[in-house]
This record gives C-alpha cells, structure tokens and sequence, in this order.
C-alpha cells in the first residue's frame, strides 16, 4: 500500500494529466531513493508495455535529476549505474544507437570510478551492440570482447555460454 501512495505521488510530481513527463519538476523535487526506484519500476512497466519512448523519457528525467544534483553522491552511485544501463537498453531498442553510445560512455566513466564491474561490463555489451547496428563490426568485436573479459570476473559458467551463444547467434561474433 506504502509504495501504491509513493507511486501516485511521484507520479503526480512528474506527470501531467496526458502523462507527458515534466522534466523541469522531476529537477525541482529532490526525490528520494526510493522514489527513485518507483520511477524505474515505472519505467520498466513501460518497457514491457513495449512504450519505449516514456521509458526513454523517464530514465532521461532520473538521469538529469541525478546528475543535476550533486549533493545526493550515495543515490548518485546507487542509481545511476543501473539508469546508464537500462537508458542505453531502451536506447537501442528504440534504434537510437548514437544517443545509447553516448549514455554507456557516460555510464562506463562513472561505473569506472564508482568500481562497478559488473555494469560497466552489461554497458561494455551493449556499446558492442551500439557500434554493431552503427555497422562497424570491427570495433563492436572488440566492445563486445572487453565486456566478455570483464563477465569472466562477474558471471557464472553459464551466463558465460550465454554471451558467447548469443554473440555467435545474433552477432555472427565468436568470443573467447
């Protein structure tokens, strides 16, 4: 019930009554952590609902509010790995692959700094994926064996045979 009211809430902070995003409000509010969260989960519904674009707009509003906001480094490190990820997912589903190069970049340097192995491998991928659809198979072989490296110290056996298959499958990559 808790997060049902929290869920409204936000969603009355940041959503007209069309549902079209007010980004400058998502700014202005200082959201909490897990208000945060509840507007990923929002997103992701909309993921699933396959309505990429409000995804897009959601995780690019969390993404301005968390970097606008300086003061907030522990929400900082504890959320935006995962908004770097999941932006660039909806990204090049949306066959936005310029604008998903750009979010990895930025996600790879904070995940570099903050030590997060394992998104900067999942971003490491899906840059593979990026410069792959951007038709540079020779660059996107090398992105996608630089995340393959790090998985090694990430994933499990399986997950391992995971990547390897869909690269061969999908990509026509063989990775070692």
């Amino acid at each position: 019930m808790f997060y049902k009211a929290l869920s409204i809430t936000i969603s009355s902070k940041i959503l007209t009554k069309s549902n079209k995003l007010k980004y400058s409000d998502i700014t202005k509010y200082k959201l909490s952590m897990n208000e945060y969260r509840i507007l990923k989960g929002i997103a992701v519904v909309f993921e699933e609902q396959k309505d990429t674009q409000k995804a897009i707009d959601i995780y690019s509003a969390i993404l301005s509010s968390l970097e606008s906001d300086t003061a907030s480094y522990e929400i900082q490190k504890k959320q935006l790995p995962t908004i770097y990820f999941n932006l660039s997912n909806a990204l090049i589903d949306d066959k936005q692959y310029t604008n998903a190069l750009d979010v990895v970049n930025k996600g790879i340097k904070f995940c570099s700094d903050t030590k997060e192995l394992k998104t900067i491998a999942y971003l490491l991928w899906n840059k593979g994926k990026s410069i792959f659809f951007l038709g540079d198979k020779k660059l996107a072989v090398e992105s996608f064996q630089h995340a393959y490296n790090y998985f090694k110290y990430t994933e499990n056996e399986q997950r391992l045979n995971d990547f390897k298959t869909t690269a061969k499958t999908k990509y026509n990559i063989s990775l070692q």
